[in-house]
């Protein structure tokens, strides 16, 4: 099976290649752009071109660090950018394939609990977003 995974490099995302690579899928992690002043987020234009290109499963896991650094105003909209245009960018990639994916899970930590003591947190909290 071909995935293609943001955030392969991330603590979910590393565990999850290396399972995947056990039961040989082919992957493809696609990363960050490097250029800061870049108009992409991801790193897109590595992609191939090619709307025949077939993935049968796209992991999206990436977007800024949210445990690494001080969530000052600054940080807290690096978070929200790179979820909603990091997101944006990777359903327009896989808008102009030719053949979609068969499943786009797309999952990313955006929220912080605090110190709640010995309180289990089993709430499930959904977000949708339309672009």
């Amino acid at each position: 099976m071909k995935t293609l995974i943001t955030g392969g490099s991330g603590l979910v995302g590393s565990a999850l290649v290396e399972y995947l690579f056990k039961k040989d899928h082919s992957i493809q992690c696609l990363k960050r752009h490097q250029h800061v002043d870049s108009d992409h987020f991801w790193a897109t234009d590595k992609l191939p071109e090619n709307p025949d290109s077939k993935y049968q499963t796209i992991v999206h896991l990436a977007g800024e660090n949210v445990a690494q650094g001080r969530w000052t105003p600054k940080k807290k909209q690096q978070i929200l950018i790179s979820r909603l245009k990091g997101t944006k960018e990777l359903i327009d990639y896989v808008s102009m394939l030719k053949e979609k994916p068969n499943l786009f899970l797309s999952a990313s930590a955006i929220g912080y609990y605090g110190s709640r003591g010995d309180e289990i947190l089993d709430k499930i909290v959904q977000w949708a977003m339309v672009f």
